[in-house]
C-alpha cells in the first residue's frame, strides 16, 4: 500500500476528486485531496488549470495512480452494474483510486458525475457533490430494444435488435 506524502493530515480523511470536482473548485484544506493524471490531462478551461496548477505546487493536492487489482475490482462491478455503458477511463480512474485506498483510509469521491456516484454506492465508498445533490437509489443498466422492447444485457454488443432490427437503447433500472 502506498503512503501518502502529507504529514499535516489532522483528520486522516481522503478527498478523491474528479474532473468535476476541480472545476467546482472543491479543495479541503483539513484533509488530503488526491486525483489522477487522467483527471488532470481532462481539465481544459484556463481557470481550472491555474486553480489545479496552485494546488499541486502548494501541496494540496496530489496526483496518484490506482493500484491494478483495484482497476480490475471497479471493472469487474461495473461489469454486473452494466455501468460499463456509462463510464469514462477516467471514471474508472478515480473509482479505482478511491478502492485502492479504501482499508487504510477514511476517504470521500467528490463528483458530480451521476454514474460515479452509482457505482461508488454499489461499492460501498461515500461520495458526495459539488454542485449538485446526488444519487439518492442505485441504478443497474440494460439495452432495451426500441421496436419490440426485448431486453438484452449491458455486455451484448450489437446494436441493433435481433428480433426486429430496431436500435438498441440504454435504460436504467433500479438496483440493489
Amino acid at each position: 500500500m502506498t503512503s501518502f506524502n502529507h504529514s499535516q493530515n489532522k483528520k486522516g480523511k481522503v478527498y478523491v476528486l474528479d474532473t468535476s470536482a476541480i472545476i467546482g473548485r472543491f479543495l479541503s484544506s483539513d484533509s488530503d485531496n488526491i486525483t489522477t493524471n487522467g483527471v488532470i490531462r481532462e481539465i481544459k478551461d484556463f481557470n481550472s488549470r491555474i486553480f489545479t496548477q496552485n494546488a499541486l505546487e502548494d501541496g494540496k493536492l496530489e496526483v496518484r495512480e490506482p493500484a491494478q487489482w483495484a482497476l480490475n475490482e471497479v471493472q469487474r462491478m461495473m461489469g454486473e452494474s452494466g455501468d460499463v455503458l456509462r463510464l469514462s477511463e477516467v471514471d474508472i480512474e478515480v473509482l479505482a483510486l478511491a478502492v485502492t485506498f479504501k482499508e487504510s483510509k477514511e476517504l470521500k469521491i467528490v463528483t458530480d458525475d451521476y454514474s460515479m456516484q452509482n457505482l461508488s454506492k454499489i461499492l460501498k465508498i461515500p461520495y458526495q457533490g459539488v454542485l449538485t445533490r446526488g444519487i439518492k437509489e442505485v441504478y443497474r443498466w440494460i439495452r432495451v430494444c426500441q421496436g419490440c422492447k426485448k431486453k438484452y444485457p449491458h455486455h451484448y454488443d450489437g446494436e441493433d435488435c435481433e428480433i426486429c432490427g430496431s436500435k438498441l437503447i440504454k435504460r436504467r433500472i433500479k438496483g440493489s
